[in-house]
């Protein structure tokens, strides 16, 4: 039984293909977890940091942020906007005729329907971004984030844009590199939690 682990190993380091394939899915995940230390202009950091380091009745929602809320990350909205899209798009085949036709055109209705998900995604993660501001705020007991209309629109702006950089960096994990590229950044954020 271990003797067929080992050589299943030893195949595995010896295919360079899938080498390739490790070491892009590591580099983007090391990416990732770079873009978590970028914080959103126009927040308090200090005042944010102090506020959430003190907060154990945050646990388990900083855990599945996986470090992006204490430092107000551009990618604290994460991928949530483009799962909720997928969602909504999934239950939009059911009921609109057009879209059940693209499911059954195979590889080329199946792209299609991504690029809708992924046009959706970015209106979803610029309301996320808004309700962000305001929850941190809420959430915090003070005035973390200035509530104007320009800064709540420059930091969820900023929120869409690093959410949507994220779903990027899983898609290309799903076509270069190895395994579901957003489950992995889900699993890196808990991990990393």
């Amino acid at each position: 039984m271990i003797s067929a682990r080992i050589a299943d190993i030893k195949r595995f380091l010896s295919s360079k293909s899938l080498l390739k394939k490790l070491f892009f899915t590591i580099a983007i995940l090391a990416v990732y977890r770079l873009l978590v230390l970028i914080p959103v202009p126009f927040v308090e950091i200090n005042e944010l940091m102090s506020r959430t380091l003190g907060a154990s009745e945050l646990g388990y929602f900083l855990m599945l942020l996986g470090g992006s809320l204490e430092s107000f990350s551009i990618i604290a909205v994460g991928l949530a906007p483009y799962i909720n899209a997928s969602i909504i798009m999934q239950l939009l085949t059911a009921v609109v005729p057009q879209l059940e036709e693209l499911t059954e055109q195979g590889e080329v209705g199946q792209q299609k329907i991504q690029q809708y998900t992924r046009l959706l995604t970015f209106p979803l993660a610029l309301l996320q971004g808004i309700g962000m501001v305001f929850f941190i705020n809420y959430l915090l007991g003070g005035q973390v984030i200035s509530t104007d209309p320009v800064t709540v629109g420059l930091s969820a702006l900023t929120l869409a844009f690093g959410s949507m950089i994220v779903v990027r960096l899983g898609e290309l994990i799903t076509e270069r590199g190895i395994g579901n590229g957003i489950s992995l950044l889900i699993f890196a954020s808990i991990v990393a939690g």
